[in-house]
């Protein structure tokens, strides 16, 4: 029958692991993107390995940076403790650079649970954010300080918003707060003017 017939096709191009989460498989129309995703570089993981396979050529050859950042790094270590679940292989689909920084990664997990049941497995990797609270005393009354910028993932223009940004590799949470305050707003501070709340409020 189709189904059959779309899953012999899937075993013939060899570029699907992810049978057992679903019937068939859709690759790229693009001949490049298809022969693509049939490069596999595997990595290591609980004594065994992980294949990996890039939907463009621009994934491939980021893909170094992305296996060696902290985020990813993190994602698997965590996922390496949970035994609950089993990670066969993943599909890069698309990376993004903040200039020579690994800024966003989106990839498609070949995971299941011990039991061997699929499990949705779509990951948006990216690493923590900093947000600046700033309060303003002037004649008795407190201000909060905002920026004004636009955001095209919500289609909108002169959003208001408290100071944020990307912590970047290091983990120098009070360094990139004020980083982001001056290139927001242009108020410098020093990092030891401020408090990390979240490690106030929880703890290390």
């Amino acid at each position: 029958d189709q189904q059959q017939q779309q899953q012999a096709e899937c075993a013939g191009e060899g570029s699907c692991n992810s049978s057992i989460s679903s019937p068939h498989c859709t690759f790229p129309k693009d001949g490049l993107a298809r022969r693509m995703a049939q490069s596999v570089n595997p990595f290591s993981f609980r004594g065994g390995s992980v294949s990996v396979q890039f939907d463009t050529a621009e994934c491939e050859e980021l893909w170094p940076t992305v296996f060696a950042s902290k985020k990813f790094q993190d994602w698997v270590t965590k996922l390496e403790v949970n035994t609950d679940f089993v990670l066969r292989g993943l599909r890069v689909q698309s990376v993004d650079m903040f200039g020579p920084r690994f800024g966003f990664c989106k990839f498609k997990t070949d995971i299941t649970r011990a039991d061997g049941t699929a499990v949705p497995g779509i990951v948006f990797l990216r690493g923590g954010a900093v947000v600046i609270l700033v309060i303003l005393t002037c004649e008795g009354k407190e201000y909060a300080l905002t920026t004004v910028q636009d955001r095209i993932p919500i289609a909108g223009q002169h959003c208001v918003e408290v100071p944020a940004g990307m912590l970047d590799e290091s983990g120098h949470f009070a360094g990139m707060a004020a980083k982001e305050m001056e290139e927001e707003t242009g108020v410098v501070l020093n990092a030891d003017e401020l408090v990390d709340l979240t490690q106030l409020t929880f703890g290390d």
